[in-house]
């Protein structure tokens, strides 16, 4: 049964590895986020405003913000994780491809020393039958 090529093969450990830089990536911004609601909070708290409307607003804006950041990150990350996967199953086909090729100039190589060892024999047969005119026949014989 011939074994069949999946292009997509290495995509699941490669987004394996990415997931860990994803996850390091938010815990990087997380102070960024934690300091840009204090300030929020900070601020609306300093003009009386904590209780109004303009709290769930600049937390919506806030939340917004970071999770179109974040979730850029994870785009970028599956589509990198999606290329390198695809890359190493290309890697992985071309050494296949290359130990095919270097297996059929074996082959090639071997067929010919083979062929070239059976028109001496047939030769050395040929003459030792009939002589030089034996030798010209029985190398095309064999």
């Amino acid at each position: 049964m011939p074994i069949k090529f999946d292009p997509l093969r290495d995509v699941g450990r490669a987004q394996d590895f990415t997931r860990e830089g994803v996850i390091a990536s938010g815990e990087l911004l997380r102070p960024e986020l934690l300091k840009t609601i204090g300030d929020t909070l900070g601020g609306l708290n300093s003009i009386g405003a904590l209780r109004s409307g303009g709290t769930k607003v600049a937390l919506d804006d806030i939340s917004r913000d970071f999770t179109d950041r974040f979730g850029n990150i994870a785009s970028r990350a599956t589509l990198g994780a999606l290329n390198t996967g695809v890359s190493a199953g290309g890697l992985r086909l071309q050494d296949r491809r290359q130990n095919f090729e270097e297996e059929e100039a074996k082959r090639r190589r071997k067929a010919a020393l083979l062929s070239s060892i059976g028109s001496v024999v047939g030769a050395g047969v040929g003459f030792a039958v009939a002589g030089p005119a034996g030798a010209s026949v029985g190398s095309q014989v064999l």
